[in-house]
């Protein structure tokens, strides 16, 4: 019985080292778009959300349009770079030396640059510059997710204003791990052929 709970307690300690450590690179992983994310769509819509004048949440607003449309129109121009980049490393000839998730991955990165492209154009167009008039308060509205105080961003919306970036961030790292997979296959092949493997 001393035994079993042993073995439960070293499971549970180890199951929490993983939990951390995976925590930790998650957030290494997304590191890039998470700042990007808290600066450019977290912080612009709380200060939307905390405003209480029309004049102040249409001031906020603006300042917030400005900074999507700019990500938008960024996400667009390197989108297509990585979409350009990745068609142009999937006509190379050596692909019958590589490990299979080199293909995989490109493909996976073309998808994702594709979409964030596609998004980041959406958002251009749907996104009122600084000439259209708006309804401040009911654009506030639709940001919150309940009315009582205090109120909170909605998460839809806060997905819906991101996922541009987060696509391009994820078509950035397809294309590093296939690039990666390109490189590094030789070399594992030839440590296997060598028996150092």
């Amino acid at each position: 019985m001393a035994t079993f709970e042993q073995a439960n307690a070293q499971i549970s300690q180890s199951g929490k080292f993983v939990r951390v450590l995976k925590d930790h690179c998650t957030l290494m992983a997304l590191l890039p778009c998470l700042q990007a994310y808290q600066r450019d769509t977290l912080l612009p819509i709380i200060f939307i959300i905390e405003k209480e004048t029309e004049v102040e949440v249409h001031y906020e607003l603006a300042k917030c349009f400005k900074i999507k449309i700019r990500e938008a129109q960024y996400v667009q121009v390197a989108g297509a770079i990585l979409f350009t980049s990745t068609i142009s490393c999937l006509s190379w000839n050596n692909f019958s030396d590589c490990h299979w998730s080199a293909p995989a991955l490109w493909y996976a990165g073309i998808l994702f640059a594709l979409t964030s492209i596609m998004l980041g154009a959406q958002q251009t167009l749907m996104i009122p510059d600084e000439s259209e008039v708006v309804d401040a308060l009911t654009v506030q509205n639709r940001l919150t997710t309940n009315k009582s105080l205090p109120r909170r961003p909605n998460c839809f919306m806060l997905f819906v204003l991101q996922a541009p970036v987060t696509c391009l961030s994820y078509a950035i790292m397809f294309f590093l791990g296939g690039l990666g997979s390109v490189v590094f296959s030789p070399l594992a092949q030839n440590s296997a052929r060598n028996g150092q493997y």
